[in-house]
């Protein structure tokens, strides 16, 4: 019969091992692919399922144009990589091409264009959720000076 300290050891090293597998970064490849919402604000820009607005979002369209400014932001639980590859799989579909990436730590910034229309999609991982922010604004593209 195993001694009482053999037991919580084994107990420690298995707890341990559990919570290191427990962030919801962790790599792209190795989380399932995200789904869009049935239902996205913005009709060109897919939300991955499970993610919810915030209410500090907000978005305006000027009456008789197609001109539109969104700053949206939700929360959800997905790891963030995986959110960055939603996005590099979905946005395309919607007629987006991805102009750049930056990733610094547990943040991805992903600029996008369509027509003359930039996207910026960023992607934070936190303690408790992952946070992206979705910024749609008719004018200068991202990377080129004005």
């Amino acid at each position: 019969m195993p001694s009482v300290k053999t037991v919580l050891t084994l107990f420690v090293v298995v707890a341990v091992a559990s919570f290191a597998g427990c962030s919801s970064g962790g790599s792209a490849a190795s989380q399932p692919a995200l789904v869009a919402a049935a239902n996205s604000p913005i009709t060109d820009v897919p939300v991955p399922a499970g993610f919810s607005m915030r209410s500090s979002s907000w978005s305006h369209v000027i009456p008789g144009s197609s001109q539109r400014f969104v700053n949206h932001e939700y929360r959800g639980s997905d790891g963030y990589l995986a959110v960055a590859r939603f996005y590099k799989e979905q946005m395309p579909a919607h007629g987006w091409t991805l102009l750049s990436q930056q990733q610094f730590d547990e943040i991805v910034t992903l600029n996008f264009a369509k027509n003359n229309e930039p996207a910026t999609i960023t992607i934070t991982e936190g303690t408790f959720h992952t946070t992206i922010n979705v910024q749609v604004n008719l004018g200068v593209r991202p990377g080129v000076p004005h």
